[in-house]
């Protein structure tokens, strides 16, 4: 998700799921040794905001691709 700021621009990294798979986000969480788990009422969210962590999510999609599709 690419954030614009006045004259500058932010990206984050983030998944959003029901609060019931809440255990996979801290399973991401700890794996991947970054990012927050925050918690709104019945959704759950791990969000990445620091930018050196994001260019490492990017190099882990860079190099183990999403090879899926949907019906």
């Amino acid at each position: 998700m690419l954030l614009r700021r006045q004259d500058s621009y932010s990206f984050k990294f983030q998944i959003n799921l029901h609060v019931d798979d809440l255990e996979v986000l801290y399973f991401i969480q700890k794996t991947l040794g970054m990012g927050k788990v925050y918690i709104n009422g019945t959704a759950a969210m791990f969000c990445v905001r620091n930018q050196q962590d994001v260019a490492k999510i990017i190099e882990i999609f860079s190099k183990y691709p999403l090879n899926t599709f949907k019906f």
